[in-house]
């Protein structure tokens, strides 16, 4: 570094060396090592004669871990055990290194290369000690100790200079440093030669600092012999003489070049973090405006870069490069770029530098640009426009995000006092880019989506309104098949009854006597009128359910008169086919809350369904069961009849429905009455269930609430 000046008015001694060929004056060399001690580092120690510690440095006591008052006057074998045989008269007087055990003032041991060698003072024989942890170099084994042998085994520069600045001791450390053989170094002057710039102060803040204290220890740039830039860590102190008197300055120079570098380098990574947590955060809570998020990607991306930018976007047809946005810190440079770029459309396959980029996917840095070298690709309509604002260095980088290449990015700087781009600016831009993609893509996608949802709910406010008119032509259909049911129900119910009414007064004989064969054939005329209105009833409250227009008379049931009579329909046509028909009532009740008419109706119909599908000879029975438990009256209609198959029973209840052809012409009926029957059960908020085998008989469960609330009953 630059040597600090001394106290004004000191006088100026005889210069000192530390060259190895030359011998100091004693007092001088005590003084010189005593600044020396004070300003290295390694661990440096010394002994009398009977191996007592008479020196030990600041390097020595971060090493070990002892205050120097603690060691000085004890044996060496405190520091180290193995060197208790050790004899100073007879130890090398060239210095040799050796490894030896030490062990530090927490009791932990270790390993390091000890350079040992004998010296003489006052008393006889003493020993000198170098330490370093790691092995010395070679070239310092065996080489000889006089006076100031010590300073040739320092790692660090050690430069010392008088009062005049001139270089008057010049270590071999200083020469691996510097470039700079001793014998060159020697009597130059020591700023001249260094080329010292101070760092964190001004020269006469050092200078100050330094008389006031008699030490400064602080950071520099120096230069090599080749002109390079070292950074230093420099440590200097004043040389005394033993009267107090300064007789000259020793500097102890270590390279701190790689620290500074990694901390340069650690600090810089730490500023592109931030830059770009702070982008991906703005990008984040930029919102769902395209127009406003590309503005902020440009003016984000560009400042950190110290750059103006341009973003440019593939068309619809994805066959061009439109510029979308420009940013510049200087508004007028914005207007101005703006009012050209916005002209200059890329094709994709075009050989600007743009389009280039876009194909390949790689990024671009062109650290000086040559105007003419570009004329090649400006149009020349735009080529006096590029000529006023062309920038000096760019960088072009693809926005690229989820597979899909969406343009570019040109971050160009055009003012002259900045410097060019670099590598690490290609980095940076690069980052910053596939950040502002994903950005550019997701603001998109929203876009897209939104776009997606007006036109789904547009697509669905049509299909409501499809369905409100398809609804409403239903409703009038209905209405329409109501009217036309209760007209034609109306209509065929009159002049049948009237039929029936004439034949039954015939059968009485009302009009005369009449033949065994005609009576026959009044009675079939009776049982098919009948057979007729019944079906005409069934289709009416069929439609008279699906509307929801069948009201439910509830009232107290007796059930004993209600299987009777149910039984009753049916027993005629048993004992015609010899079918065999049973009742089973359960005693511990005797009534249920339903519509009386509708109950003998569903189970009328089951009772039919069964004679009708019973052979001669079979059986046919109904069971009532309750359920104290649950609240519940199960009726139950079985028989030994045909059956039915497992397939068929899921269109068991489907009106108009017929399991078989060939049943529909054995059988009479068209299919409603088991139809009617789910219904009626369902609206007295009940269930039907149905078990049969082929060819061994069914049996139809009907299970309803016991006692209901006449306000839970539909109506």
């Amino acid at each position: 570094m630059d040597q600090g000046l001394p106290p004004a008015g000191s006088t100026v001694p005889v210069p000192v060396s530390i060259d190895p060929g030359i011998r100091l004056d004693p007092q001088a060399a005590v003084a010189l090592l005593t600044s020396l001690l004070a300003l290295t580092d390694d661990a440096i120690l010394a002994t009398d004669s009977q191996l007592r510690v008479t020196v030990f440095n600041r390097g020595a006591a971060h090493l070990f871990g002892y205050a120097a008052h603690e060691v000085l006057g004890q044996p060496l074998v405190l520091l180290f055990p193995p060197l208790t045989t050790l004899d100073p008269a007879t130890a090398p007087s060239r210095m040799e290194y050796r490894p030896i055990t030490g062990v530090r003032h927490d009791g932990a041991s270790f390993v390091a290369s000890v350079g040992i060698a004998s010296c003489a003072d006052a008393n006889g024989s003493c020993l000198a000690l170098v330490l370093r942890v790691s092995t010395p170099p070679a070239s310092n084994a065996g080489q000889p100790l006089d006076d100031v042998s010590l300073l040739q085994h320092i790692q660090d520069a050690v430069i010392t200079s008088d009062l005049a600045f001139r270089i008057t001791g010049w270590n071999p450390a200083a020469e691996v440093l510097y470039g700079w053989r001793t014998a060159e170094a020697l009597g130059q002057n020591v700023t001249t030669l260094l080329q010292t710039e101070h760092l964190e102060r001004s020269r006469a803040q050092v200078l100050a600092e330094f008389r006031a204290h008699g030490v400064w220890k602080g950071e520099v740039i120096q230069r090599h012999r080749n002109g390079h830039p070292i950074a230093i860590l420099a440590a200097v102190a004043t040389i005394r003489a033993p009267t107090g008197e300064p007789i000259g300055v020793i500097t102890v120079n270590r390279d701190i070049s790689a620290r500074k570098a990694a901390e340069d380098q650690l600090r810089a990574q730490a500023e592109r973090l931030a830059v770009l947590a702070a982008a991906s955060q703005a990008f984040a809570q930029a919102g769902t405006d395209e127009r406003t998020v590309l503005d902020l990607v440009a003016r984000r991306t560009a400042d950190p870069l110290g750059a103006g930018c341009i973003i440019r976007l593939r068309s619809d047809d994805e066959q061009w490069l439109d510029v979308v946005t420009i940013y510049d810190q200087n508004p007028a440079v914005q207007a101005a770029v703006w009012e050209v770029a916005v002209r200059h459309r890329v094709h994709v396959d075009d050989p600007n530098p743009v389009a280039v980029v876009l194909r390949s996917g790689q990024p671009l840095l062109i650290p000086v640009i040559d105007p003419e070298a570009m004329r090649a690709a400006i149009p020349p309509e735009l080529w006096a426009g590029f000529l006023r604002f062309h920038p000096h260095s760019t960088i072009i980088t693809p926005l690229q995000a989820h597979g899909q290449m969406l343009g570019s990015l040109s971050f160009s700087r055009h003012v002259r006092g900045l410097p060019a781009f670099t590598v690490d600016d290609l980095t940076l831009a690069q980052d910053l880019a596939d950040r502002a993609a994903l950005a550019i893509a997701n603001v998109r996608l929203f876009g897209q989506l939104a776009a997606e949802r007006a036109l789904l709910a547009s697509r669905v406010a049509e299909r409501t309104a499809d369905l409100s008119r398809a609804n409403a032509d239903l409703a009038s259909a209905l209405r329409l098949k109501d009217a036309f049911l209760a007209t034609m129900s109306h209509e065929l119910r009159t002049p049948l009854n009237a039929i029936l009414g004439r034949a039954e007064a015939l059968q009485e004989a009302i009009y005369g006597a009449v033949t065994p064969q005609q009576q026959e054939a009044l009675r079939s005329i009776g049982a098919s009128g009948h057979q007729l209105l019944t079906l005409i009833n069934d289709i009416l409250d069929l439609s008279k359910l699906a509307a929801g227009q069948l009201a439910l008379a509830l009232e107290p049931v007796d059930v004993p008169l209600l299987c009777q009579l149910s039984t009753h329909k049916v027993a005629q046509q048993a004992r015609t086919r010899r079918i065999t028909v049973t009742t089973t009532l359960d005693s511990q009740f005797e009534t249920i809350q339903a519509d009386a008419r509708r109950l003998t109706q569903i189970l009328v119909n089951l009772l039919t369904n069964a004679v009708k599908f019973t052979p001669e000879g079979g059986a046919v029975g109904l069971e009532v069961r309750g359920d104290a438990a649950q609240q519940t009256v199960t009726f139950t209609v079985w028989d030994t009849g045909i059956g039915i198959a497992a397939d068929d029973l899921p269109r068991l209840f489907q009106p108009f429905v017929q399991l078989d052809s060939a049943l529909s012409r054995q059988y009479a009926g068209i299919g409603l009455g088991l139809a009617l029957v789910r219904q009626l059960v369902e609206v007295h908020n009940g269930s039907i269930t149905v078990e049969s085998t082929l060819g061994e008989g069914s049996c139809f469960s009907v299970t309803l609430p016991w006692n209901p609330r006449q306000s839970d009953s539909p109506k």
